[in-house]
């Protein structure tokens, strides 16, 4: 048996030398029990059995044993070893039985192992380690009966005259990871004795794990006993519940066990210099990696308040080193993490948290979850649900035998990481529940860890929220691959000369038509023209604005088309707003001109008109003299087109500048939709808000129809279904609200759609499912946007929702635009990582107008690497990346959700 000292814990050889002396001093010693005492199970074993009782067919706590060995094995000898370690160790022995509705313990004297022999010698190598592996999971998962059954049960497998497996499983209830590194030992003495015909050579041990229970009890009234149980409430009051880890799934109801393990080394020379790092923080190598392991979940989770499990030998007394037992206890190690702190102060930090809870490490988990009473939750495990461990090496010097690693498909916790050093690395494994966590997510997880490590290594004065987490393949995918979206598009030409074009290839062809009368491209474009000489003659200056103020009509089309043409920015003056966001809108933009007619007019007598107008234009009442001539003004097109204010929801309304390339990018040649000639374009949208921008121009630049749909026919289903059979409607945009309130009462109506375009809000999958299953358009889209990024900065065609689904994703960015999701450091956070939407591309407004500093605020340059500098939008939205390179919302940087896109006033 190694020394004390040596085998102290599973978290590392050298980790508590001084330590452990100091706490053997003061601990009081165990001795065997009263004779006739009975006998009891201990705080853990409770814990084990009740959870037991909760699910008897889980096979979570088997302890998998499994050695192969190579040379020439006595089957015989070794049943009589294992037979002997077994009269040694009582516990082994002991089943648990129900008596009065408590649990007892229950030693049978006389039980005998016996091995079932299985030959495998007439299979090919290949096929028997496939039969190996297949007999060792079957083994793993058999439940025990804990309550009738033996708890330990074995086979042996001959592969040939010099090779054997050894499937040795056993119940957690009666074994831990240190029982384990005994039980080997004993394996080993005992077999070569034995096969020598020799004595066994072990002392008889001294106590039995009964004994132990027996004095847990007693010790658990001492002084010393409360001292420590108020340190623990005292260090874990106030405490978060839930570590809330990005999941690929939403957590179920109730926590099953189902999992999977995901197998990670470090190489020889990372682990020695980060030996010699936490030499240099005279630290132990356990607390260097465990400080690395709660940046990782901090930089996860955005959680300050990190809680991470880690089990412990709870062998200090020297009287119970060589007991085989369940005596294993877990510490928690909570610290409170900041952007600002060093690697450097936290492993300090962490060394503090260390060692005061081996200190006070003899308080058994469970007395310390009745002390403390967390609010009871089935679907995570109480007071913490990740786990971090490092522990000693098992294997022994006989090379004969050994491990055999299985993987069981099992979890106990949402995560527990697992490492061993094992010839001069650290090798292990990363165990996770398949019901919250995808295998490519714990990957991705396990690369991270390792980048981190290297950026300690390199810099560990670096603050943790600065550390690298990214492979130079996931910066390089996230930065560049997916935003590859250039297209080829007319970015250079403004929204009127575009549909200049589209007169002279479709001059007959409807172009809008409202109220059932109509006006062709050739008729749209004239009148345009008109209003545009009419504005000129009342000295409409370039790039002033004027306001619209009018319902949505063939004269509301017209209005913005002849505003383009003399080459100013239109402000969508929505007639049913406040008279108070009137006013603001038209006093801030400094609106020279507005547009209206009689039907709107109430609107604007409201208004008390300030000295920047010039001129109230009722557009039914201009007799157009002026020429149908096509003015030739000199407008770019990444000047402004319109102005759409934001909602003031977070603050102030801001007018925000929409120039002519953004729109462009919007409808022509891009990726999410396709409108062409003869594509009739439902238009519900009101003026002043961005699907609009979507519906209008998505038909007129591509030779579409703008067919118009009043409000109260996009309210009642059964009138829209109508509307959209008679006007032979194929393309239409609707908030995302309506389309849930449509598929709530009839989910058919879109069957005959080319596209249905979605958005403003999140959606709800099981309507989405709905529509999907009994009225799929050809083309689903979810398009996501802020107004400051001209209606669409992404989008997601849904072609199916999975049946667990809570969310429907806003997919990738659009032709020509640009999406990253960064933290608060503004660096690319890894797939799955919630962080703020930034987004980039042709879209980008021209700011907000007359507020610089707002401007900058929200519109910023960002420099990647030295020399390639980006301006950016941030949204103020949470999103992540799926790893298929779609994004999902999951929330709002404030508390203030603010719903974006298409809304029906």
């Amino acid at each position: 048996m190694a020394s004390l000292n040596d085998r102290l814990s599973q978290l590392s050889p050298e980790q508590r030398q001084l330590l452990a002396k100091k706490l053997r001093q003061k601990q009081s010693h165990i001795s065997p029990r009263p004779a006739g005492q009975k006998t009891i199970l201990s705080f853990a074993q409770q814990r084990m059995w009740l959870l037991y009782r909760l699910d008897p067919d889980s096979e979570a706590y088997n302890f998998p044993c499994f050695l192969s060995f190579q040379g020439d094995l006595k089957i015989k000898v070794l049943e009589r070893v294992l037979n002997e370690i077994v009269r040694r160790h009582e516990i082994l022995r002991s089943r648990f039985p129900e008596v009065n509705g408590e649990p007892t313990v229950k030693i049978i004297d006389d039980f005998k192992l016996t091995l079932e022999p299985i030959s495998l010698e007439n299979l090919d190598r290949a096929e028997q380690q496939s039969r190996v592996q297949q007999l060792a999971s079957q083994e793993a998962k058999n439940p025990f009966d804990i309550t009738q059954d033996a708890l330990i049960r074995g086979k042996i497998l001959t592969l040939d005259d010099h090779q054997y497996v050894l499937l040795l499983t056993l119940h957690h209830i009666i074994f831990d990871g240190w029982s384990e590194g005994v039980f080997k030992q004993e394996l080993e003495s005992l077999y070569d004795a034995f096969s020598q015909g020799k004595p066994s050579p072990l002392p008889e041990l001294s106590i039995q794990y009964a004994d132990f229970a027996h004095w847990e009890r007693q010790w658990l009234t001492t002084e010393r006993a409360q001292t420590q149980l108020d340190y623990w409430s005292q260090k874990l009051a106030g405490m978060s519940p839930l570590l809330e880890l990005p999941t690929d799934r939403p957590r179920p109801a109730i926590q099953t066990d189902k999992g999977d393990r995901v197998f990670w080394t470090l190489g020889k020379s990372t682990t020695e210099n980060l030996r010699e790092l936490s030499q240099k923080q005279d630290c132990t190598l356990f607390m260097t990696l465990m400080a690395a392991f709660q940046i990782l979940l901090f930089r996860y989770s955005g959680q300050e308040d990190i809680a991470v499990g880690t089990p412990i030998a709870s062998r200090i007394r020297p009287e119970i080193e060589g007991i085989i037992g369940y005596f294993a206890n877990t510490l928690i190690l909570r610290e409170t993490l900041s952007d600002e702190m060093a690697f450097n102060d936290l492993v300090q930090q962490i060394k503090e948290t260390a060692l005061a809870a081996y200190n006070h490490q003899d308080i058994p988990f469970d007395r310390l979850v009745q002390k403390l009473q967390p609010t009871r939750n089935t679907s995570f495990s109480p007071l913490f649900q990740v786990v971090f461990a490092l522990r000693p090496n098992n294997f022994t010097s006989d090379t004969r035998w050994q491990q055999l690693s299985l993987n069981p498909n099992t979890a106990k916790f949402d995560l527990e990481v697992n490492l061993r050093e094992d010839d001069e690395e650290l090798t292990g494994y990363w165990e996770y529940n398949t019901d919250l966590f995808n295998r490519d997510t714990i990957e991705r997880m396990c690369k991270h860890f390792t980048v981190l490590l290297a950026g300690i290594l390199k810099n560990p004065a670096m603050s943790i929220s600065l550390l690298p987490l990214l492979t130079n393949a996931e910066r390089h995918q996230l930065l560049i691959e997916w935003n590859n979206t250039a297209t080829d598009y007319p970015k250079d030409k403004c929204i009127h000369e575009l549909f200049g074009e589209q007169v002279s290839k479709t001059p007959d062809v409807i172009a809008v038509s409202y109220d059932k009368q109509s006006l062709s491209y050739c008729e749209l474009n004239q009148e345009a023209n008109q209003l545009a000489q009419y504005l000129q003659s009342i000295h409409a200056q370039a790039n002033s604005r004027i306001g619209i103020c009018l319902e949505r009509s063939n004269s509301a089309i017209v209005a913005i088309l002849g505003v383009l043409k003399v080459g100013c920015l239109y402000v969508p003056l929505d007639p049913h707003y406040p008279t108070e966001r009137l006013q603001f809108m038209v006093d801030d933009a400094q609106i020279s001109i507005i547009l209206s007619n009689s039907q709107t007019q109430y609107a604007i007598d409201k208004l008390s008109i300030n000295t920047s107008i010039t001129s109230i234009v009722k557009i039914d009442r201009v007799v157009y003299s002026e020429s149908q001539e096509s003015l030739s003004l000199a407008v770019k097109s990444h000047q402004g087109a319109y102005i759409n204010y934001t909602s003031g929801s977070t603050g102030v309304p801001k007018g925000v500048l929409v120039p002519h390339r953004g729109v462009i990018r919007l409808v022509r040649n891009t990726n999410y939709i396709d409108i062409r000639r003869g594509d009739r374009v439902g238009q519900a949208a009101t003026l002043a808000f961005d699907m609009a921008t979507l519906e209008i121009w998505g038909a007129l630049l591509n030779g579409g129809s703008i067919i118009g749909i009043p409000k109260e026919t996009l309210l009642d289903p059964w009138a829209l279904a109508h509307t959209i059979q008679r006007e032979h409607i194929n393309v239409l945009v609707v908030p995302t609200a309506v389309l849930h309130k449509i598929a709530e009462t009839d989910s058919t109506i879109f069957s005959t759609l080319k596209c249905l375009v979605f958005g403003g809000e999140a959606a709800s999958p099981h309507w989405i499912k709905r529509i999907l299953k009994h009225g799929a358009p050809q083309s689903l889209v979810n398009g996501y946007g802020p107004t400051e990024n001209t209606a669409i900065s992404s989008a997601y065609v849904v072609a199916e929702i999975a049946e667990n689904a809570t969310t429907v994703l806003i997919g990738k960015p659009i032709s020509n635009s640009r999406c990253y999701v960064l933290d608060k450091n503004r660096e690319l956070v890894p797939i799955g990582v919630p962080g703020e939407l930034y987004v980039a591309g042709d879209g980008l407004a021209n700011g907000y107008l007359f507020r610089p500093q707002a401007s900058a605020e929200k519109f910023i340059l960002h420099e990647w690497e030295k020399g390639n500098v980006e301006r950016l939008y941030r949204t103020g939205d949470l999103v992540r990346y799926h790893a298929d390179g779609n994004l999902e919302f999951v929330g709002r940087q404030d508390s203030q959700v603010k719903i974006r896109g298409f809304r029906i006033e």
